[in-house]
Order: C-alpha cells, then structure tokens, then sequence
C-alpha cells in the first residue's frame, strides 16, 4: 500500500504571480505534488492553522497503533441489513 505524505499551508502570491513556500517537511529531492486553491476570504477556509495542527497530532498518536487485521475481505456487520434478513428467513 502506497503512503501519502500531505502538508497545509498558506501563502500570499506576490507581484511576480508566485508563492514562496518554505519549511516543508520533506527531503531535499524529494517528488511533491502541488495544489494550488484560491480563496480570497479566509473565514471560508475549510481549516484552520489550530485544526490542522490538531489533526496532525492525532494523526502522529495513531501511527503505529494497528498490530494486525483479523480477515480484513470479510464484510462487517451482515447482520445489521434487515434485507437480508427477511430474505434468510423465508419471508
């Protein structure tokens, strides 16, 4: 399974129609892909810098938490669809 590494941040495009990011948390040669979203108010961001940071440390308390997956092809909760219920029991 392929990992995405993915990092937020803001930036303000100057005169030149560019914007410098700096303080990435990549390796010098490192492939990134870039997105570039404009919004011009803020308010309507999805996240905030306080959210972002709170997701990234949830994140980093998870990692490494799973120890194995116990059948992970079976479906879950088959018991739970009354469809199939009805069906099992003739009606």
């Amino acid at each position: 399974m392929k990992t995405i590494n993915a990092h937020e941040t803001e930036g303000v495009v100057d005169a030149n129609a560019s914007v410098h990011v700096s303080e990435l948390p990549f390796a010098t040669g490192d492939r990134v892909r870039i997105l570039v979203l404009g919004n011009a108010d803020p308010k309507l961001w999805r996240h905030t810098a306080d959210e972002i940071d709170r997701s990234k440390q949830i994140r980093q308390g998870l990692k490494g938490t799973v120890i194995q997956y116990d059948r992970p092809d079976e479906p879950v909760g088959i018991e739970d669809w009354e469809m199939l219920n009805d069906e099992s029991e003739g009606k």
